[in-house]
């Protein structure tokens, strides 16, 4: 009996196979995260009936976009951006319990996808994918994650600019990039002021790299000054 020795693969096929491998190992970085988020998020999501707050949403959300703005000019601005955009929501999805909670629910499961990713781009795959799995068990991800306001929002904005930023110093000079983080970075001072605190945080990881990019200094003083430009109207 002759034994032959197997063929070796070509080398177009392993790095197929590598290819192939490298995007389920992606996408399986944030897909399970949101799955898990979600899943947890959305049990017993109309078992309850609206809160205080979240009638103050339902209530909101059913006036008119001059209403909404001219009671804006009166009270609770820090909120109008998501009425603004849960007006829409329920202007195509109806104001039913489940119509008002599912953007929040959707809005953490996505936090924990974008946690996710931050964690590999820090520290691997494995830490990123443990990230996400903690973030979806800890109980108050489930409890703002049931309610109609803007918290769970905000939340996943703060993740996306965290992540966005690291990726604008991976290619400081990509001016897409720092319109990106700063673009998302307004959103987060627009859902909720206090929200922009992250900058503090945002800093940090500037000076960090600062030390041999100076010019980050003056990308990312352009991208501030955008940002305060979008959210000072709100502030006064």
């Amino acid at each position: 009996m002759v034994v032959t020795a197997p063929l070796p693969l070509p080398r177009e096929e392993i790095q197929s196979a590598e290819a192939i491998k490298h995007r389920r190992h992606r996408t399986g970085l944030w897909l399970w995260p949101f799955v898990l988020t979600l899943g947890l998020t959305s049990h017993g999501l109309t078992d309850s009936l609206l809160g205080r707050d979240e009638l103050v949403t339902w209530d909101m959300v059913n006036r008119s976009t001059g209403q909404i703005l001219a009671t804006l000019q009166n009270v609770d601005a820090v909120h109008g951006t998501y009425y603004l955009l849960m007006h829409l929501w329920v202007g195509l999805f109806g104001d039913s319990v489940i119509s008002l909670r599912l953007p929040t629910a959707l809005a953490v499961a996505g936090s924990a996808s974008v946690l996710s990713l931050i964690g590999n781009r820090l520290f691997g795959y494995r830490a990123g994918i443990l990230a996400g799995i903690i973030f979806a068990v800890v109980p108050a991800v489930s409890r703002y994650g049931q309610e109609a306001r803007s918290y769970a929002l905000v939340i996943f904005a703060v993740a996306l600019a965290t992540l966005l930023l690291l990726r604008a110093l991976d290619a400081p000079r990509s001016s897409r990039r720092w319109a990106a983080y700063s673009l998302t970075l307004a959103v987060v001072g627009l859902l909720h002021l206090i929200a922009l605190s992250v900058v503090l945080a945002h800093a940090c990881v500037l000076a960090a790299h600062a030390r041999e990019n100076r010019s980050l200094w003056w990308r990312s003083g352009l991208a501030l000054l955008a940002v305060a430009a979008c959210v000072t109207p709100v502030a006064l």
